[in-house]
């Protein structure tokens, strides 16, 4: 008992844990071995441990659709004092991954239930998860990213669909992870609402971010919640997201409009697809350099105009750049964003163009219906 108190102690998920409180816990844990090379869960197996490894290596693997070209992909390496197995104990869904000892382990595992009744008791373990999520998340990204650069070109956007359907069960879990700790600490520290709303309303978005990548690489039209909104409520949304981004770089972003007035929509996909329009107008600009969004209504449509100061787009590439997997010179991007904004608005019967202003700058130009066509 000694051995297994001052070794998990080690592990900074239960570093919040009182020490005298660690006896009555370990109670709840049991030793399990596994020898090199022997699978300690398959992935779409049922969860019902959550483990701590003692020593060896584990290896976590997931599978990919025959199209990706292999039959697994390796996502992390975790060594001693890491844990693993908890994604499947927060819900009813299935392992997600493939578990592998690659030397012999040794373990400690916990049942689901007295997983679960632990974080009841000490819900500041919250917060230690959450940040190994990240920091695991980050790992588990690079490997992603690093397996579709090999085979994008081959595969294309069938890939994509592939990796992305993976994704989307892989980051249930961390996303509701992250907005229960938001709503624990709005809960402790109630003056932070603002912020925590934030975090919460930042994650759902990603979950919704990479439910549209999988519509677009499947070709597939997205689901559209169209509701009434009114110019001015996506306008301060918008606000509230872009502003601070344009402040670090000293760009005034000006938005213009002659009154308010009601449009059918998904606000959250308008809202994503101007909001990704606008940060290529930042990256295109420089410090001091102006950026205007201009709304006006012309029954029966709405048209939405960007428009920068910057120095315009190449012609090349103006030609090119509603096209899959088109990316201009920039250090990062997929080459999909431009791609994914013209397909939002083409599921609200908009249309979208861009082009060169004649006073300079470039000047995207959105066109949707008052009325939604469903």
């Amino acid at each position: 008992m000694e051995n297994f108190k001052r070794e998990i102690r080690k592990v900074k998920l239960f570093d919040i844990i009182p020490p005298d409180d660690l006896d009555a816990i370990l109670k709840l844990f049991h030793e399990v071995n596994f020898k090199a090379g022997e699978t300690i869960y398959e992935e779409s197996s049922t969860g019902e441990d959550f483990y701590i490894i003692l020593s060896g290596t584990i290896d976590i693997f997931q599978n990919i659709q025959p199209s990706m070209g292999t039959g697994k992909v390796k996502v992390n390496t975790l060594v001693e004092y890491n844990f693993f197995g908890e994604m499947a104990l927060f819900d009813d869904f299935t392992r997600q991954v493939t578990a592998i000892a690659i030397t012999d382990c040794r373990l400690l595992a916990l049942k689901r239930d007295d997983f679960r009744q632990l974080f009841l008791r000490y819900p500041d373990m919250f917060f230690n998860l959450m940040n190994a999520f990240f920091i695991r998340s980050r790992k588990t990204n690079n490997k992603y990213q690093e397996f579709i650069q090999r085979h994008i070109k081959k595969s294309h956007l069938l890939a994509i669909g592939d990796a992305t359907s993976k994704i989307i069960h892989d980051i249930k879990t961390p996303i509701s992870i992250t907005i229960l700790t938001a709503e624990l600490i709005a809960d402790m520290y109630p003056e932070t609402k603002e912020f925590t709303n934030k975090i919460k309303k930042q994650a759902k978005d990603l979950d919704d971010l990479v439910r549209e990548i999988l519509d677009f690489a499947t070709n597939k039209k997205s689901f559209l919640n169209i509701q009434e909104c009114s110019i001015e409520e996506l306008l301060n949304e918008l606000k509230s997201t872009i502003l601070p981004i344009a402040e670090v770089k000293l760009i005034d972003i000006s938005f213009i409009y002659a009154q308010d007035f009601i449009v059918e929509i998904d606000k959250n996909k308008i809202r994503r697809a101007i909001i990704n329009i606008l940060n290529n107008a930042i990256e295109a600009t420089d410090e001091y350099e102006k950026i205007s969004v201009t709304i006006s209504k012309n029954k029966p449509y709405w048209k939405i105009e960007i428009r920068d100061t910057g120095k315009g787009i190449p012609e090349d590439i103006l030609e090119n750049m509603f096209d899959v997997f088109f990316s201009s010179e920039k250090e990062y991007g997929s080459g999909l964003g431009l791609s994914i904004c013209q397909k939002i608005i083409q599921d609200h019967n908009g249309t979208i163009f861009a082009e060169n202003h004649n006073e300079g700058g470039a000047v995207f130009t959105i066109n949707l219906p008052l009325v939604s066509r469903r």
